[in-house]
């Protein structure tokens, strides 16, 4: 029986090499010119370094068995498409409401005025992104 704890080290381990092999495709550069490649390289690296950390944590901690929940996946999946097909439709900030509030469903403890937070939260930040960074983000 797998380890919860080395489950998920192994899962951002993955995630991680999937795309440390995939940024050589990517212009890399250096620090004072980044390239496109640089920015997958450095998030992979640490999400990496944190998974081994993960794995090498499981085994000093108790073992809890690993338990995976379907519903949840499919609440996740189905928030992203349901995100990308709202953004594409009607508009991008009723793609955040709909996508969030999907995802909040996949927790234990579902709260209307936590999602809700997470809501106006998200939005606001991509507002700002527009706003105060120039993004091109098709919000309205």
């Amino acid at each position: 029986m797998i380890n919860q704890l080395t489950g998920r080290g192994l899962l951002l381990v993955a995630v991680a090499l999937l795309f440390l092999l995939q940024a050589p495709n990517l212009t890399v550069g250096n620090l004072s010119r980044p390239g496109p490649g640089l920015f997958p390289v450095i998030i992979s690296s640490i999400l990496l370094v944190i998974g081994i950390t993960i794995i090498g944590r499981s085994f000093l901690m108790e073992r809890v068995p690993f338990e995976f929940h379907w519903r949840n996946l499919a609440l996740i999946v189905v928030s992203l498409l349901s995100f990308a097909l709202i953004s594409e439709y009607v508009n991008m900030l009723a793609g955040i409401a709909v996508m969030t509030t999907i995802a909040c469903y996949a927790s234990e403890d579902f709260s209307i005025p936590r999602t809700a937070t997470i809501v106006v939260v998200l939005c606001a930040i991509a507002w700002s992104m527009r706003r105060f960074l120039g993004v091109q983000l098709p919000l309205y």
